[in-house]
């Protein structure tokens, strides 16, 4: 009787789980509660997924897939610091596996962990492929970072359309042959829209084999280091296809990942004809480039007299500019790493203050003791004390960075854009 009874409490909780459009699994103490959440046709189409940033979830099963059937929204908690984690198994991933139209696939403050250091024998996606003709109409990726894939999303069904993928502020580390976005076997992606992120380690970035039209890519205020891989692959190939508008402005290039003396380093590949580039910078490091390079403006030294620190430990990438004469050293490459930020702003911090922007405010999680504002010069434009929280509307649109200090004394930064 008892057990029926446990039995009949665990359905009812769960029944009255799926039925919200809000399904909070912070206080989950299993790992695959995410996968069991989303795998499971009950839950509401729109539905988001709350995850604890101190926790680590599972985005499959180690024996299956996790197929899609409906929209949904992952995201961390936006109510305390940090990033939930979310680790792919090797060999596994997200995917559609029936004839479905998905309005969206939305993914903000999250951290994914691919399966092993060796990024293109370990077949980690977040998604990868349809095994049937289905249609996504929008996927976003808002402050995430990605660490070890083989790639991030890819299709591969003749038929399977994505319309438009964008990552805003997001950082990758580690990305395999297919790509941060993919599309082939007559698949297809329609926009690509990538701004503010940080790229390291990225073998391949935009892969889409199209004879076809597609309408938009568009690469703004990104940094790039060690991109793409000794010369095996352009860092952006769409086939013989024609995109409407392509443009690269305020970007930064390091380096090649491994280049040889018999490499060829591509940014787009000599098909992907028509790119434009505005106000791109590349390294001196960057030896036996294609033609691509030559209209991106030359920085007459290296990586390493760039960047204050190029290492990679695998917690965290730091990319400040630290020369003050770079003609791009507040206007190109992601916006956090801005010479007069990095220099005047980001000293070590404990980040115990969530701060969210909303409607020309800033709102702490907490009242603060003192919060400074800084422009992309490094100067303090506004502050405040003991609030919990700051009107922004008398400033300039713009990128800014805001500093707090807490009551213990501890400090948070974040980057916001008015």
């Amino acid at each position: 009787m008892k057990k029926i009874i446990t039995l009949v409490s665990f359905l009812l909780f769960f029944a009255n789980m799926f039925s919200q459009t809000v399904v909070d699994l912070r206080d989950s103490t299993s790992s695959g509660s995410l996968y069991r959440a989303i795998s499971n046709s009950a839950y509401t189409s729109g539905s988001t997924f709350i995850l604890s940033n101190s926790r680590t979830y599972d985005l499959v099963k180690s024996s299956a897939n996790t197929a899609l059937t409906k929209s949904f929204t992952i995201k961390g908690d936006p109510s305390t610091s940090g990033k939930a984690t979310i680790n792919i198994v090797a060999q596994r991933s997200l995917y559609l596996s029936k004839a479905v139209t998905l309005d969206y696939l939305k993914f903000s403050n999250v951290k994914f962990i691919g399966g092993s250091s060796t990024i293109d024998s370990n077949g980690s996606y977040v998604f990868n492929g349809a095994t049937y003709v289905a249609t996504i109409n929008k996927v976003t990726f808002d402050s995430c970072e990605f660490y070890r894939l083989r790639g991030v999303f890819r299709l591969r069904i003749a038929g399977a359309s994505l319309d438009s993928i964008s990552y805003n502020s997001c950082v990758f580390d580690s990305i395999g042959t297919l790509s941060v976005a993919r599309a082939e076997d007559g698949s297809s992606i329609n926009n690509i829209l990538i701004n503010n992120c940080t790229f390291v380690k990225v073998e391949n970035l935009i892969s889409v084999a199209t004879t076809g039209t597609t309408d938009t890519l568009k690469i703004s205020n990104c940094t790039f280091l060690d991109c793409p891989k000794n010369g095996s692959t352009a860092l952006i190939n769409y086939g013989t296809g024609t995109v409407l508008t392509k443009a690269i402005s305020n970007c930064i290039f390091a380096n090649v990942w491994e280049l040889t003396n018999v490499d060829t380093a591509y940014i787009v590949s000599p098909s992907t004809l028509g790119v434009t580039f505005n106000n791109c910078y590349r390294t001196n490091d960057i030896v036996q480039m294609d033609s691509s390079y030559n209209v991106i403006t030359r920085y007459p030294k290296s990586c390493t007299d760039l960047f204050t620190d190029t290492l990679v430990n695998r917690s965290y990438i730091k990319l400040n500019i630290k020369d003050a004469s770079f003609a791009g050293a507040t206007s190109a490459g992601d916006p956090q790493w801005y010479y007069s930020l990095s220099s005047s702003v980001k000293n070590t911090f404990d980040n115990n203050v969530t701060i969210w922007v909303k409607n020309n405010m800033l709102e702490f999680s907490a009242q603060v003791k003192e919060v400074l504002i800084y422009n992309i010069n490094g100067q303090v434009v506004k502050s405040a004390s003991e609030v919990n929280e700051l009107s922004v509307s008398e400033l300039n649109s713009g990128v800014y960075i805001v500093k707090v200090k807490d009551t213990e004394g501890k400090i948070t930064v974040k980057k916001f854009i008015k």
